[in-house]
């Protein structure tokens, strides 16, 4: 094998290194989350708005991987005791150094400041700034709310929440009175996200001295808190499907009511939470359709 390949072998596994360590397979319900406030406003002709969806893309495919990466660098005591989560963090698994993966993130969240700052106006540059603040210090010392009880919850439903939609609402056009309603629903379902994942990850928190809230309050209290959120999650996507309009209602309902039924059939836990997910998907976006006009 000559240089020139040895060097190219080792530029491709780094590369890919960094692809791993920004874990786009758990983006899916945060893009969800964007977009969803994105489409909120949408008028225009068809071709500026494709303009600026793939801005909007950018810049939210940057803010993810650095919140990702981020927490992979900083995660390291807790991912080595979780095999799911090893084998994400290309940090943890020494593929890449500390120093690197910090260089790496830091240097994607500076590219998706500096779009937003170029393709956007000042509102969105704030939104976008605070979104990377939260993000950053949910994960990073001194700070690190992901060790602080409650606050762990409360900083992930705003900025992989409640805060990621309005931003990408504030770019098609403003806020109302629904997507506020739907901002406040989509920051207690950011809520439950988290507190499920802390719930998969309590042994490995808990070796690794995590305070997470889950391991605050303790395993079966925090399952039990959960199921609670659940219920108000359901209840609250009824309330805003009602205040919309009666055709609304009658379909959000209607997912609804078939939540309860798995749950009172006595559905596996994990499928249910994987139908609550499924339902919740389709309820936001029937309720975002409403005010959304293409022309």
């Amino acid at each position: 094998m000559t240089i020139s390949e040895v060097s190219m072998k080792h530029i491709t596994q780094f590369l890919f290194s960094c692809y791993r360590n920004v874990r786009v397979q758990d983006w899916r319900a945060y893009v969800g989350i964007a977009f969803l406030g994105f489409i909120q406003n949408l008028n225009g002709s068809l071709s500026s708005l494709v303009n600026v969806f793939l801005k909007f893309m950018i810049t939210i495919i940057l803010y993810l991987a650095f919140t990702f990466s981020i927490n992979n660098c900083f995660d390291v005591g807790c991912d080595i005791h979780n095999n799911e989560k090893l084998k994400k963090n290309s940090v943890a698994d020494g593929s890449i150094s500390f120093k690197v993966g910090l260089i790496f993130s830091l240097s994607i969240a500076f590219i998706g400041l500096a779009s937003v700052y170029l393709c956007f106006k000042i509102d969105q540059v704030i939104l976008y700034s605070l979104l990377v603040f939260l993000g950053g210090a949910y994960s990073a010392p001194p700070i690190r709310f992901k060790s602080i009880p409650l606050i762990d919850l409360l900083s992930h439903g705003l900025f992989f929440g409640i805060l990621l939609y309005f931003y990408g609402a504030s770019i098609t056009g403003r806020l109302n009175t629904q997507s506020t309603f739907l901002g406040i629903s989509i920051f207690l379902y950011s809520i439950i996200l988290e507190m499920r994942n802390h719930l998969k990850d309590f042994k490995a928190d808990v070796t690794s001295g995590t305070k997470t809230t889950v391991c605050w309050l303790g395993y079966v209290k925090a399952e039990k808190i959960l199921e609670m959120l659940l219920i108000i999650h359901c209840l609250f996507l009824i309330v805003i499907s009602a205040y919309i309009d009666y055709i609304h209602a009658t379909v959000v309902l209607g997912i609804i009511i078939a939540i309860i039924l798995s749950r009172l059939l006595q559905l596996d836990f994990s499928h249910f939470l994987k139908l609550i997910d499924f339902g919740t998907c389709i309820a936001y976006i029937v309720l975002s359709i409403n005010t959304s006009q293409i022309f």
